[in-house]
């Protein structure tokens, strides 16, 4: 069962009728417009302030991570466990609607991210990711004072971590 059968399936458990699904099957082209953060997110969207889930359920997430299973006959047959196994597991999952979202603002690349960032004084940022090609810039210190202007530059405030994160651009941005 794919993940979308999964929100299908939530969905109707919650209510939703069969012709219901389908219109809005055929509104999005086949796909639900019920999302978890990290798809909104890649979709280029993000989870408004203070929006709540409209449900949870149990979807599909890929990892490479050996489980516990394998571990334990890895140990068990007197062999070392591998570094990676790729598999599926089921983890729990918040999902989000439409009216919950907003599209991300366009973010500078790093390099002009870095540049604006150092003229606001009081402010500082740390930057994870650097080197994978997929960065994040993480804001902390006087945020409040420049919460208009990390916005516009992209940032994004992040209720897990109670700060502003910025994904950089790929591409370069003029001034």
């Amino acid at each position: 069962m794919t993940n979308t059968e999964i929100i299908a399936n939530t969905l109707k458990a919650r209510g939703m009728t069969d012709d219901q699904l389908q219109q809005l099957l055929t509104a999005y082209n086949g796909d639900l417009p019920f999302h978890t953060i990290p798809e909104w997110s890649r979709r280029g969207y993000h989870v408004k302030v203070e929006e709540k889930p409209l449900f949870d359920c149990y979807l599909w997430k890929h990892t490479n991570k050996p489980s516990a299973a394998t571990i334990k006959v890895a140990e068990d047959a007197g062999k070392e466990a591998p570094k990676q196994s790729p598999h599926f597991y089921q983890k729990l999952s918040y999902i989000y609607g439409p009216a919950q979202v907003e599209r991300t603002p366009a973010a500078p690349d790093l390099a002009t991210l870095k540049a604006r960032l150092d003229a606001l004084p009081g402010l500082t940022y740390k930057v994870k990711g650097e080197k994978t090609g997929s960065p994040n810039v993480w804001l902390s210190g006087d945020v409040d004072t420049y919460a208009e202007t990390i916005k516009t530059l992209g940032g994004i405030w992040s209720k897990k971590k109670s700060a502003y994160w910025i994904k950089p651009s790929t591409a370069t941005v003029e001034d």
